[in-house]
């Protein structure tokens, strides 16, 4: 059972015994490692400067509008 599921020098025998079992392994590790490259590269050249652009416009229109909304509501009290 485990201990069985557990020997991985069986397993790499067997494994560099099976030139197709190598061969779809490497496929696998170069499709994985080309996916996750790929996504930290969209995550700092696309979405990061794009998050950083929406909050760096929201905090600026909220700063803008904060303070007009400050002076407005001031002299609708006083109105």
């Amino acid at each position: 059972g485990a201990v069985a599921a557990l020997s991985l020098h069986r397993v790499a025998r067997y494994a560099s015994r099976s030139k197709r079992l190598c061969t779809l392994a490497t496929r696998c590790v170069v499709v994985n490692g080309v996916m996750f490259l790929g996504s930290l590269a969209v995550l700092d050249h696309a979405l990061a400067p794009f998050v950083a652009w929406v909050l760096a416009r929201w905090t600026a229109a909220d700063a803008a509008g904060g303070a007009a909304g400050a002076s407005a509501s001031s002299s609708r009290s006083l109105a």
